[in-house]
Formats: structure tokens, C-alpha cells, sequence
């Protein structure tokens, strides 16, 4: 069993600085500003009526250099990845200011609705973000429960940084109204432990 994959499962988030190399981040990037994205919200299990009762944001499924980077994670956790999704997301100050959600921390959620004891299962779900800004007040914020109002946890946004962590984390975005919008990548992945 990975290590790695087994601390994540306990709680610990991995900070990886220049998770791609210099070259792959710039295609990435140029890549991303490129594509097409729908207008949807998060989080997406849920029935709002309309999309600014809830985070508003802007995406499209990513495939970008896909046999590459399920590489590289699979380097970086020990484990064989077994299903990926890569989300560009693009979040509108503008709209985000007009909606339920416009304050610093976005709501409060877990990436995996169910959650089944480690020691029943030989897969885990986790999830990454990838921000492409630098940001003090932007970022990702982690959570102990739901009803916190404070997160117990608080990274700043910071370009070619990757973080992991379980997908049954209580998380939310965190903005910098200062920007006109705010890019990443968000990455889905279930391993085999």
C-alpha cells in the first residue's frame, strides 16, 4: 500500500510546488485560456434555481496531455490511477459578486458524497486543484466539519502548485475579489490502494 495514498485517506493534504515542469505548465496554461468552457455552478450535485443561488463558475472537461500528468501522479502516489477527471474551471469576480456565494470562502463541501472505512476498500477517491494566479486571500480552504466558519486549514492560490487530498475533505474555494477571475485545474482520481 502507498503511503502517501494512506496519509491523504487520514486527512493530510500534499503540497507539491511545480508539479509540472516549466515547459508542460506553459502549454498547460496556454492550453487552458483556449478552451471552451459552459457556464454551470458548483456544487453541481445540487438543485439550485438558477445559477447565482449558488457559486457560479465556468468549465470544460480538460484532457490536455492526459497520458502525461495520470503519469505523473501515479509517480508521485506509488499507486495505479484507475479513473481521472481534469476540470478547467474559471470563476467570474463579476458573477461571483452578484450571487449567493460572494463572500471570501465558497461553500462548504466534500468532493465524495459516501464515504466507506479505508480498511473495507482497495479504492480512494481524491481530488487536486491547481490555481494559476498567486494570491494571499485566494486559494483553498480545509475544513474539520461542515459548520465551521473558519477554516482550520488555509492555502494560498499559487501558479504550478498542486493540492491533493481526499476527496472526503470538507473544503471550499477561497477568492480574491481583487482579480476578474480566477483559473485552475481541478483533478478527480480514483487509485488503487
Amino acid at each position: 500500500m502507498s503511503k502517501k495514498v494512506i496519509h491523504l485517506i487520514n486527512g493530510d493534504i500534499h503540497i507539491h510546488p511545480e508539479f509540472f515542469e516549466d515547459n508542460l505548465y506553459k502549454q498547460i496554461v496556454k492550453k487552458a485560456s483556449s478552451t471552451k468552457t459552459k457556464p454551470t455552478y458548483q456544487p453541481q450535485r445540487k438543485t439550485y434555481g438558477n445559477r447565482m443561488q449558488a457559486m457560479p463558475c465556468h468549465e470544460a472537461l480538460f484532457n490536455f496531455k492526459k497520458d502525461v500528468i495520470i503519469s505523473k501522479f501515479e509517480d508521485l502516489l506509488g499507486v495505479k490511477i484507475i479513473e481521472y477527471e481534469c476540470l478547467y474551471r474559471k470563476i467570474k469576480t463579476a458573477e461571483l459578486k452578484k450571487s449567493q456565494c460572494n463572500t471570501r470562502y465558497g461553500f462548504i463541501h466534500k468532493d465524495t458524497e459516501t464515504f466507506v472505512e479505508e480498511s473495507r476498500i482497495s479504492q480512494y477517491r481524491l481530488a487536486g486543484v491547481m490555481h494559476f494566479d498567486q494570491s494571499y486571500e485566494g486559494g483553498t480552504a480545509f475544513f474539520e466539519h461542515y459548520w465551521d466558519k473558519i477554516p482550520d486549514i488555509y492555502i494560498g492560490a499559487y501558479p504550478n502548485r498542486l493540492l491533493l487530498y481526499s476527496s472526503n475533505r470538507w473544503h471550499c474555494p477561497s477568492f480574491d475579489f481583487s482579480y476578474k477571475e480566477r483559473d485552475s485545474l481541478a483533478f478527480f482520481l480514483t487509485v488503487k490502494i
